[in-house]
């Protein structure tokens, strides 16, 4: 192998850092060659522009790949039936979404907007996840756009589910708080699996506390909604018990006084009601009673009426019980005093009713309930009654 003269070998590298320069022009210059060849060139020679533009990855090529989205939207009527008319527009897009070139997020919003082409609609999607955040008239739009998308659904249109699946993730990127309530509808009203998967996702990465949009979409959604927010906020793993009481509580308080629009409304309402009672009594959370005491008022109404089940009473009385309260007690012993009186009237109580009223007034430990529960014991109950009866007296105070 022939050695390289040292003076040779000193001359090359003399030529090597005094050529180098060429190669790594200013920024700008090489930029601005990129956007005249992009413009001058044929639909392919753009593709290529654009493909070489990566090899440069010190230069700021925003401003290429901003005039090819305007070349793109102004000429997208003709670009969507070519095959190299849309790798450019998909193209496009992509590297705008990469670079994060967020001076050109309202140009793909408009894009949106523009075109019907649903590969399209995803890919700019996608881009504006990673160039809209902030811009908030820009997640408004979306938002918007999912909730009119979500009524069409459920009026019968068929849904395109990729797509639907690609916003609610965009919105989930966005992390705008004001995007909870909507992409939480989406992922409750049917739609297929991708995009409830999608939807949960999101809903974790969106700012603000998960247990105030759970609150949120209970107090201002249609009740349908208001039932599926509280059951998703059982089925979060890492919710504090305190947490899962806030909502449980919110939730009676609708379920109690919110006025159905329609009446098949009526139903999902008490459900709501009957839903939190449940979840308060497995947290075995005390206090509150006078919600709990109204709930329980109408449950026994909607039992005479056949609306509810005896399940339903049993876990009213369960409720009130456990919240460990004087008025409590109090409502409890008077309830109590009526299922007396139809025992004397000879008339029929349900045995594990009144079994429900002795034991949490057993709990409940309070004397108030000591004259009732006496009086119990003569009545012609069931030995199982009489002695659950007696059973509570013993937990009375002071007796």
């Amino acid at each position: 192998m022939k050695r390289i003269p040292a003076a040779a070998a000193v001359l090359i590298i003399f030529l090597v850092l005094n050529i180098a320069p060429v190669f790594s022009a200013d920024s700008q210059e090489v930029v601005e060659a990129f956007r005249k060849n992009f413009t001058r060139g044929s639909l392919s020679t753009k593709v290529r522009v654009l493909q070489d533009s990566l090899e440069y990855k010190d230069a700021d090529m925003s401003p290429l790949y901003t005039l090819s989205l305007d070349f793109i939207i102004n000429n997208s009527w003709m670009l969507q039936n070519d095959t190299i008319g849309r790798d450019l527009m998909f193209f496009t897009i992509r590297l705008i979404g990469t670079s994060g070139i967020k001076n050109a997020a309202d140009n793909l919003w408009n894009f949106f907007n523009l075109t019907d082409d649903s590969q399209v609609r995803i890919e700019v999607m996608n881009a504006l996840g990673e160039t809209a955040a902030g811009k908030q008239d820009i997640i408004y739009g979306i938002n918007t756009w999912l909730r009119n998308y979500n009524t069409a659904f459920k009026s019968g249109k068929t849904p395109d589910n990729k797509l639907v699946a690609e916003v609610v993730s965009t919105l989930g990127k966005l992390g705008d708080p004001t995007s909870f309530p909507i992409v939480f509808t989406t992922g409750t009203i049917g739609y297929a699996d991708i995009v409830n998967f999608s939807a949960t996702e999101a809903l974790g990465k969106i700012n603000g506390y998960f247990t105030d949009h759970i609150i949120q979409v209970i107090r201002t959604s249609i009740p349908d909604e208001k039932l599926a927010a509280l059951k998703a906020a059982y089925s979060q793993g890492n919710l504090s018990r305190d947490d899962k009481a806030s909502i449980a509580l919110v939730a009676l308080d609708i379920g109690l006084y919110s006025e159905p629009a329609v009446p098949a409304e009526e139903g999902v309402l008490r459900e709501l009601r009957y839903e939190s009672v449940r979840e308060l009594t497995a947290l075995n959370w005390a206090g509150e009673t006078d919600n709990l005491v109204k709930h329980f008022d109408n449950t026994v109404f909607e039992l005479e009426q056949g609306l509810c089940r005896k399940v339903n009473l049993i876990e009213a009385i369960d409720a009130l019980g456990n919240s460990g309260t004087h008025d409590a007690a109090v409502r409890l012993t008077l309830y109590l005093e009526v299922l007396n009186s139809y025992t004397e009237n000879g008339q029929i109580v349900d045995e594990q009713i009144i079994l429900g009223v002795i034991r949490n007034l057993g709990e409940l430990g309070d004397n108030t309930a000591f004259d009732y529960l006496l009086y119990t014991g003569y009545l012609n109950y069931s030995g199982t009654v009489q002695r659950a009866a007696r059973e509570a007296l013993k937990n009375l105070k002071n007796i």
